[in-house]
């Protein structure tokens, strides 16, 4: 009798096991729909030089994008910055921003990965290099936790620069009433003489890979051509 027990309760984990592992299998894909808008606050903070005096610096944002065209795998979005804040060593300089906004068209495939950026912002440039160390790029497929994909980028002379980023999926999390998956990202330019790089870790809608939110750790950022490399941190969230 003792024996047969074992073999149940033996059996009985394993069959916990092997649900729990189907549980933690993902079909993580972008599902974008045209007309679809999303809002995100994002909060940048950097500490950088003033005129020979460090000097610590927090920009905020709204940032709109709106799905208005998906054609041949591409997928069209039109973009609005504003409500731009600025602290600078605690004081808020906010009035230095003058209410600007700044319109953006940006187009991806559908692994979510950049191919083009147009934009009226300064250092619109600096973009394409920006936008490719953000953005996450789905492996259109059923992952496991723990499982990692990598995307390579060659650089261009539209401001992509020669890059990995590789992904890795945490685990799941509800934010609220949203089911997410937690996504680890590494990204790090191969070429120059000042690569960037950045830790991400990004929570992404399962039924749709819509980002929640997500977390920026970078090195050696350049936010308009001419500055000086930074690290900084920055923040974003999904809003209402």
């Amino acid at each position: 009798m003792k024996i047969q027990t074992k073999v149940f309760v033996g059996a009985a984990c394993l069959l916990a096991v092997a649900a729990f592992a189907a549980q933690d299998t993902f079909k993580l894909e972008w599902k974008p729909k045209v007309g679809e808008t999303l809002k995100y606050q994002i909060d940048v903070k950097a500490s950088m030089d003033m005129g020979g005096t460090m000097g610590d610096i927090a920009v905020g944002m709204v940032q709109t994008q709106k799905v208005t065209k998906i054609e041949d795998g591409k997928v069209t979005m039109e973009g609005k910055t504003g409500s731009m804040t600025l602290v600078i060593n605690g004081e808020d300089m906010s009035q230095m921003m003058g209410g600007q906004d700044f319109n953006s068209t940006t187009v991806y495939n559908l692994k979510g990965e950049l191919i083009s950026v147009t934009s009226d912002q300064p250092g619109a440039e600096n973009q394409t290099r920006m936008e490719n160390a953000y953005s996450m790029s789905y492996p259109n497929k059923d992952v496991k936790v723990g499982e990692s994909w990598t995307r390579t980028i060659k650089g261009d002379t539209k401001g992509a620069v020669d890059a990995t980023g590789t992904f890795t999926v945490e685990g799941v999390d509800m934010i609220g009433t949203e089911r997410t998956v937690r996504i680890r990202g590494d990204y790090k330019e191969t070429s120059g003489t000042t690569p960037l790089s950045v830790k991400s870790t990004v929570w992404i809608r399962e039924k749709d890979g819509a980002a929640v939110k997500g977390t920026f750790n970078m090195k050696n950022v350049e936010f308009q051509p001419g500055m000086p490399p930074v690290d900084a941190t920055a923040t974003m969230k999904l809003i209402p």
